[in-house]
């Protein structure tokens, strides 16, 4: 069984080749929807239709509240983050994402990172 995931990335160059990646191969994960804003990711989690949101510190309004309402929604966040930004990820982790990879990460270690994520909702 694949989780579906939800993507708040909006803007970075690096999006389409990350879900591009996911997207070949069964590596467990699926994306479902690549949401453009907080309320569209906010929304499509409370649908019900994801167990995690891929996003990005550039995602606009992304806040504490916000991260409390995915976990609310049952809905793991997982940090993106381009290779040794340091500042971001801290950021991030400010907001109440800790599980964070990279962007240019293999499909597997991205699949592996939102398995861990899930797995810390349950």
């Amino acid at each position: 069984m694949r989780i579906p995931v939800l993507t708040g990335v909006p803007g970075a160059p690096w999006e389409a080749d990350l879900v591009a990646r996911l997207g070949r191969g069964d590596h467990g994960v699926t994306v479902v929807r690549r949401c453009a804003d907080i309320p569209e990711l906010l929304s499509a989690a409370a649908s019900g239709i994801a167990r995690a949101a891929l996003m990005s510190v550039d995602l606009r309004r992304l806040d504490r509240e916000s991260v409390g309402r995915l976990a609310s929604a049952g809905v793991a966040a997982v940090g993106v983050v381009q290779p040794d930004d340091l500042a971001a990820e801290h950021h991030l982790r400010r907001l109440g994402v800790h599980r964070i990879v990279a962007a240019d990460a293999a499909a597997e270690t991205v699949a592996r990172v939102v398995v861990q994520a899930v797995g810390d909702t349950l």
